[in-house]
């Protein structure tokens, strides 16, 4: 008889490491939803990297008044014409608006715990169990410990310093804004005060470059505060540091608040710092235990509501960096495919909680200035690929913040579906922030049409607050969400054109690919596969709403009559409108197999078309373009080679390699390697193990095992979910299922 009990090994459910960090990318994240930290784990020095979630550039701004819908219709009518390149540099240099504002660094803490001897025995670690990150070592004959969480309760990040030996926790903790910022100190606290910049100029040509004293009290003002609470020994505060002597044990607890209010009303609350502050004394005056067991329990009453162990033995005595190593000189650890399953579980919970933003470009883990990409929402795969995995893991919560996110770039986007299109409905475009921009912000930079002229974003995630009701059968929540996906809709409806009998969205692009025509580089065409697949895919998710809330239906007779993507002559799947010679044989983004996934679309003969253009564009790619790809494969039933993508993204990236390239892997901290960082492959990658165990179609049938690999011979799963408020648990041995079931009416 098969025993039902569930348990994940430690192999599955910890990073640990015998070294500190050398630098952000093999440190290691904690969070809460609203403040991220990332923790180096130095002994004597240590430094801990703070984020709060809306401490972004900018404020709210309005659009350039100027023709747009003008210039929309005459691009067409030259592209129509012929004049391709002629009406790609009329849309760039004239059909465009200002940037998109960058998600700042908040604040380092450091800790200098100075010892007369060298450290022994040095172990940091990761549960992922309970969120907790712990530091240990002996240094001086005495066994030192750290332990490091941020509390969703309380709203602080917690250190707490311990020891074998009385009298021997003494330290420095330094507070260092990363911004412009004034210190304080008062009441038994050291705070930190600032406004966040503007960013003027573009990047690319130019650096982009921060500015103050224009624009004072229009950006997002923000404060952190610091305490400490011992257990004996001495506490003196300075202007931004705090120093402990001799204590038995100490606390460090951090606050953070800004006064951002909503992505259209510009910054002008005084609240903030007496809100930072409460959330100190709250803490403070809590025993640390306490403090302790109720966050995790938080913590908890979401990590466990589902699991996936695949340990074909226990790998718990090898530290994390060693396993990567090990894995990519061909030793077997299944295990570690489990972990970072747990890990994208975790850093959802971590980085997306109820009320919260939701996670861009790095999640809410970044510490440049000037971050990669803004560190923004890249919307036309990376922005959806961070929740690919929210819904089947029952994260519901954790999905709250993209809900609010989809529905605030509505209201954003209804002006832009006005001002640059003409047409009512909503619509955004291929990148977004805190603002909450919908335009395409290209700044009308060199070649700008290849990313920023993409307005399909509104109708993906439209699906995905679909989606959401799908899993959750919730009506009042479909109420709600319906004028949103109806709107995007709109949107699209009010722009098709009938092209040799069928419907198309004309002048559309595939994003950031180009195809090669008459030796030139060209990034438009008349439509795109993936264009019309997710309006096919929009339409017949608004069709359902309006039969299930008993509407007219708008799109039920128009769905048949889009026009589907092609099949090119040498039989893989058209990325455009018509066939064009290939730009990039190996180009990352493979964007008109949207319809494979996430969505479910493609006719047989369209998945092995789909099948040869994966093929075709190979198994390299960015971190992101690895992960997407697990799932195509999972899709297509080839466990075998979405192992090989899962493990060319587990692939180890050096530290230090932190410029563009098309290498992908992953860190030692298991974080996403683009490289730069960018956390959405964890999700990816975390989505793809899921397919490949179970997948469900769009009638409600259930597949287990449908894409397994031969080396995972045995596992198990615990209550995945599936749309229509049900749950899945299975276990194999040898490949075969040996225990299965579903249930019904899950509560959600």
């Amino acid at each position: 008889m098969f025993d039902t009990r569930f348990k994940i090994k430690s192999s599955e459910n910890k990073l640990w490491y015998k070294q500190s960090a050398t630098c952000f990318n093999n440190a290691l994240p904690l969070g809460n939803g609203r403040i991220g930290a990332i923790v180096f784990g130095g002994a004597e020095e240590e430094k801990i990297s703070i984020n709060e979630d809306t401490l972004w550039s900018g404020y709210p701004r309005k659009n350039n008044i100027e023709d747009y819908p003008s210039v929309y219709r005459k691009a067409i009518e030259m592209f129509d014409k012929g004049e391709k390149t002629e009406a790609q540099k009329y849309l760039e240099d004239n059909f465009g608006d200002y940037l998109n504002q960058l998600y700042m660094p908040l604040a380092d803490i450091k800790i200098f715990q100075k010892h007369t001897d060298k450290t022994q025995n040095y172990k940091r670690e990761l549960n992922l169990s309970n969120a907790v990150h712990t530091v240990k070592y002996i240094a001086d004959g005495v066994a030192y410990k750290r332990e490091y969480f941020v509390s969703e309760p309380f709203q602080v990040l917690v250190v707490h310093l311990s020891s074998e030996g009385k009298n021997k926790i003494s330290f420095t903790a330094q507070l260092e804004g990363r911004l412009r910022c004034d210190y304080l100190t008062e009441e038994n606290m050291v705070l930190l005060q600032g406004t966040a910049p503007i960013f003027l100029s573009d990047y690319g040509d130019a650096p982009r470059t921060m500015e103050y004293a224009i624009y004072d009290g229009k950006g997002v003002s923000y404060s952190g505060a610091m305490a400490v609470k011992t257990v004996g020994g001495k506490v003196v505060y300075s202007q931004n540091s705090i120093s402990v002597d001799g204590a038995d044990e100490a606390v460090i607890y951090f606050s953070a608040r800004t006064n951002f209010e909503k992505f259209n009303i510009t910054p002008h609350a005084d609240t903030y710092l007496q809100n930072c502050k409460n959330d100190l004394k709250r803490a403070i005056e809590e025993d640390y235990c306490v403090i302790k067991r109720k966050s995790i329990a938080s913590y908890k009453k979401l990590y466990n509501k589902c699991g996936i162990s695949l340990s074909n033995g226990e790998n718990s005595r090898i530290p994390t960096d060693e396993r990567l190593k090990r894995l990519e000189n061909g030793k077997q650890d299944n295990a570690l495919y489990a972990l970072l399953f747990n890990f994208g579980r975790y850093l959802t919970i971590s980085g997306s909680r109820k009320g919260t933003q939701p996670m861009n470009l790095q999640g809410i883990w970044n510490d440049k200035l000037m971050a990669p990409w803004s560190s923004n929402y890249t919307t036309n795969i990376n922005t959806e690929m961070n929740y690919w995995p929210t819904l089947p893991c029952g994260l519901f919560d954790c999905y709250e913040p993209l809900i609010r996110f989809v529905e605030e770039l509505s209201e954003s986007g209804r002006k832009t579906a006005e001002i640059f299109y003409g047409v009512s409905g909503w619509t955004s475009h291929h990148n977004s922030d805190l603002w909450r921009i919908s335009h395409p912000a290209t700044n009308r930079l060199n070649n700008n049409a290849q990313w920023g002229f993409w307005c399909m974003s509104s109708g993906w995630l439209s699906v995905m607050l679909w989606d959401y009701y799908r899993y959750t059968l919730d009506k009042k929540y479909l109420k709600r969400i319906y004028p949103i996906i109806n709107g995007a809709a709109e949107f699209y409806s009010n722009l098709l054109i009938e092209d040799e009998g069928k419907l198309i969205l004309p002048l559309t692009t595939s994003p950031e690919n180009n195809y090669i025509e008459n030796g030139n580089v060209i990034p438009i065409d008349k439509s795109s596969g993936m264009t019309q697949e997710i309006i096919i895919d929009l339409f017949t998710a608004v069709d359902k709403a309006q039969e299930i809330l008993g509407k007219k239906n708008t799109y039920k007779e128009i769905v048949p009559k889009l026009k589907r993507p092609g099949i090119c002559s040498n039989g893989e799947l058209c990325e455009w409108h018509t066939e064009h010679e290939v730009w990039d044989v190996h180009h990352r983004h493979v964007s008109h197999l949207y319809g494979l996934f996430p969505a479910s679309l493609f006719n047989r003969e369209e998945r092995e078309a789909a099948k040869k253009v994966l093929l075709s564009r190979g198994d390299g790619g960015t971190g992101w373009s690895l992960a997407w790809k697990i799932n195509f494969w999972a899709r297509l039933g080839d466990g075998n080679h979405a192992l090989k993508l899962l493990n060319n993204q587990l692939k180890t990236v050096p530290v230090e390699c932190d410029s563009p390239s098309l290498a992908g892997g992953s860190y030692p901290n298991l974080l996403c390697a683009h490289p730069p960082f960018q956390i959405d492959g964890n999700f990816g990658a975390a989505s793809g193990i899921i397919e490949m165990l179970v997948q469900c179609d769009k009638e409600g049938n259930v597949k287990l095992l449908p894409a397994l690999p031969d080396s995972w011979k045995n596992g198990q799963v615990k209550n995945l979910r599936l749309p229509g408020k049900k749950s899945v648990s299975f276990a194999w041995e040898n490949g075969k299922i040996i225990y299965s079931e579903i249930k019904e009416n899950v509560k959600c």
